[in-house]
């Protein structure tokens, strides 16, 4: 997941460059690393649930 959403940001600064030195860029970042903790939580109740 973090690789894709890495991808996607090099993407979109290519599209965008004037947004690379905005903070925009610290945006894309944060919902990156705030969503892995959720997607290990499921993944544990997942294990726990089966």
């Amino acid at each position: 997941l973090l690789i894709l959403d890495s991808l996607n940001a090099l993407n979109k600064s290519v599209k965008n460059p004037k947004r690379i030195a905005g903070p925009s860029r610290q945006n894309t970042s944060v919902p990156a690393s705030s969503s892995t903790p959720q997607t290990k939580a499921k993944r544990a109740s997942n294990r726990k649930q089966n």
